[in-house]
């Protein structure tokens, strides 16, 4: 219980009925004692008024940060959507030349193999064509 500076006298105030009583007197006044009590709860209301008005304000900042928590993920994601479309172009891009360069080389080498087969068919044939002279020589000279 809240008593006023100096005012011992209403110490022990208890309820009553329907109304506050001095323990000490049931005729004694209590009128400063409710007067007091009536202040207290004047100013816990306005405590309350307070309170509530700090936290709608708390409230409006916390959905402040949710907006932007929200924008900010928005962003996240379009920026890795970006990325990833950024990406797989240029994987597309160095897969395509990739593969042009090694089928321009594939046909390089193709066409050194195909070089080297009419070579080693040509001395092959240059071979039997000695081999066949050499026999004709040896069976005129026999």
């Amino acid at each position: 219980m809240i008593v006023p500076s100096g005012d011992t006298a209403n110490v022990g105030v208890f309820l009553r009925g329907d109304s506050f009583m001095s323990a000490n007197d049931d005729n004694r006044t209590t009128r400063p004692t409710l007067e007091t009590l009536l202040e207290v709860v004047r100013a816990l209301k306005e405590e309350q008024g307070i309170i509530r008005a700090d936290q709608k304000a708390l409230h409006a900042q916390i959905e402040n940060i949710d907006g932007t928590i929200i924008g900010l993920d928005e962003s996240i994601q379009e920026a890795m959507r970006m990325a990833v479309q950024q990406l797989t172009a240029i994987i597309n891009a160095t897969a395509q030349k990739t593969a042009t360069e090694i089928k321009n080389s594939l046909a390089v080498v193709g066409f050194k193999i195909d070089a080297l087969n009419r070579g080693r068919l040509q001395t092959e044939a240059d071979y039997e064509s000695l081999l066949q002279r050499i026999l004709e020589l040896e069976s005129k000279a026999s």
